[in-house]
């Protein structure tokens, strides 16, 4: 485990910073740590494996959690988890594609609130999952939210305001989703295939709800039992245990005998090959 901390820097440094490097990857094995007065990842390529729990604990900053690089997009791969709390604005700056799994919110520990979750354009693509607790989910002006999949639920901090809605659209590869505008509420489903869904989901949006929730997995199906098995950074499961990969069935697992076959299987994951 690594801890950051730029608290103490009088030049209200970043976390970590690609200054001439264009390609920088960030890679952790554990879990990382950052505290600062500033910015926290600031035009990192790609952001792989590990836990990242990133907190500014100035309450008059006016920091991003997560500056995408200007160069090219940057991704969050799907074995990653980063928590960013007490950013003025949680994502900001360049492109950025999540795959794996971001909070953005504010706690007692940094007491600084969150503005605004999105301030650039991002995309949410399947298997990845967004928490947004913030004053306004997206930025009116500079901001939007791509949904292609995945877990996102947005939950509003300060009443009476424009929430930034009308910056989230759905992927044109979204053939289905369900969405719900209360924590306790049943879920709507919608086929995208039939605008009157559409039509309704964006009315919805324009009520400017202060809780919205979307998922691209039937919340109403059983759930797949888990076995304590990652295969290249995929959880193995019931559902997919005869093709973890999806890709023909090159790995399989077999529960009843604790045996995983591979038939000529590319475990690569981000330059590591990976059976947990």
């Amino acid at each position: 485990d690594v801890t950051l901390d730029t608290t103490l820097d009088s030049e209200n440094y970043s976390l970590v910073k690609a200054l001439s490097e264009e390609n920088l990857r960030l890679v952790a094995n554990g879990k990382v740590t950052g505290r600062t007065k500033s910015n926290g990842f600031d035009g990192a390529k790609e952001i792989v494996r590990g836990e990242y729990d990133l907190t500014n604990t100035d309450a008059g900053n006016q920091s991003k959690g997560i500056l995408g690089a200007t160069n090219d997009k940057t991704k969050i791969a799907s074995d990653t988890r980063i928590t960013l709390d007490g950013f003025k604005t949680g994502i900001g700056g360049g492109d950025v594609q999540i795959d794996g799994k971001v909070t953005i919110k504010t706690t007692t520990y940094s007491g600084s609130p969150v503005e605004c979750g999105i301030a650039n354009s991002t995309t949410m693509n399947p298997g990845s999952e967004l928490l947004i607790y913030a004053q306004r989910f997206i930025d009116k002006e500079n901001g939007h939210l791509t949904y292609k999949g995945g877990h996102l639920l947005l939950n509003v901090t300060t009443i009476g305001m424009d929430f930034g809605l009308s910056r989230l659209g759905i992927g044109e590869d979204v053939s289905r989703f369900w969405y719900r505008t209360d924590e306790n509420g049943a879920y709507t489903e919608i086929d995208t295939n039939v605008q009157q869904g559409i039509d309704d989901f964006y009315a919805v949006k324009g009520q400017n709800p202060v809780y919205l929730e979307l998922t691209d997995v039937d919340p109403d199906q059983p759930e797949s039992e888990t076995y304590a098995l990652l295969v290249a950074g995929k959880q193995v499961t019931e559902t997919n245990q005869n093709d973890v990969l999806e890709d023909g069935g090159s790995v399989k697992f077999d529960p009843t005998t604790n045996t995983l076959t591979l038939n000529d299987a590319d475990l690569t994951l981000d330059g590591a090959a990976s059976v947990n």
